[in-house]
C-alpha cells in the first residue's frame, strides 16, 4: 500500500490525544481507541479502525472499501470474501501487526504531545526564572545553567522518540509487504491497484 508511513505519521498529528485500550480476544490482542478510532487520508486512501475493524477506503474514481475484521474475515465494498488457510493467516498477521502499529503511532502522538508541553513549561520556568536575576546569588550564568540542564532532559527524551518513530517506520514497511502478499494470495485484493 502506498505511503503508509506517511499515513501513520499523520496519525500522530492528527489524534496526539487518542487514548488506546487493550483487551484480550480468543487470545489475541485486540485495540480499541476512543473517539471512533482512529482515522488518516494520504494519495486518496484512508485507514480508519473502527470498533476492531480496520476499514481502508479508497476514494478515487471508483469508491473501494476493504474491511478487516477482528475474526480476521474479509470484507470488499461489503461483500465476504472466502479465503483459505494461509489467506486467514496473512489476515490475521495484518490485523495484529496493523492494530499494532496503530497503538505505537498513538503512543509516540501521546509522548511527542507531552515533551511539547515540557517545552512550553520551560520556557515559562525560564520567564520566570528571570525575577531570580534580582538576588545577588544569581546570575545569568546561574539561569543559563538552569535552562540548559531542564532542556538537555527535553532533548533526551525527544531522541528517544525518535528512535521509536524509526521503529514504526520500520513496522509500516513491514506491513506494506504483508500487503503485497495478501495481494498475491486473494485474487480480489490483486485486481485492487491502490491497495
Amino acid at each position: 500500500m502506498k505511503s503508509l508511513t506517511l499515513i501513520l505519521a499523520l496519525t500522530v498529528l492528527i489524534y496526539p490525544s487518542s487514548f488506546a485500550t487493550e483487551t484480550v480476544f480468543h487470545g489475541h490482542s485486540t485495540h480499541h481507541y476512543s473517539h471512533s478510532d482512529i482515522d488518516c487520508h494520504n494519495d486518496g486512501i484512508s485507514y480508519h479502525i473502527d470498533d476492531g475493524t480496520i476499514v481502508i477506503t479508497h476514494d478515487g474514481a471508483d469508491f473501494c472499501e476493504i474491511e478487516i475484521t477482528e475474526e480476521c474475515e474479509l470484507y470488499i465494498d461489503g461483500d465476504l470474501i472466502k479465503t483459505n488457510a494461509e489467506g486467514k493467516r496473512l489476515l490475521q498477521e495484518y490485523y495484529d501487526q496493523a492494530s499494532e502499529l496503530t497503538d505505537a503511532a498513538v503512543r509516540i502522538g501521546l509522548e511527542g504531545a507531552k515533551i511539547g508541553a515540557d517545552g512550553a513549561i520551560l520556557g515559562i520556568q525560564a520567564v520566570a526564572s528571570v525575577a531570580k536575576l534580582l538576588r545577588s546569588d544569581y546570575d545569568t550564568d546561574d539561569l543559563e545553567r538552569e535552562m540548559e540542564m531542564k532542556s538537555a532532559k527535553i532533548e533526551a527524551k525527544a531522541e528517544r522518540l525518535e528512535e521509536k518513530a524509526e521503529a514504526i517506520e520500520d513496522s509500516a514497511e513491514e506491513l506494506e509487504e504483508l500487503s503485497d502478499q495478501l495481494k498475491d494470495e486473494i485474487p480480489e485484493l490483486e485486481e485492487l491497484e491502490w491497495f
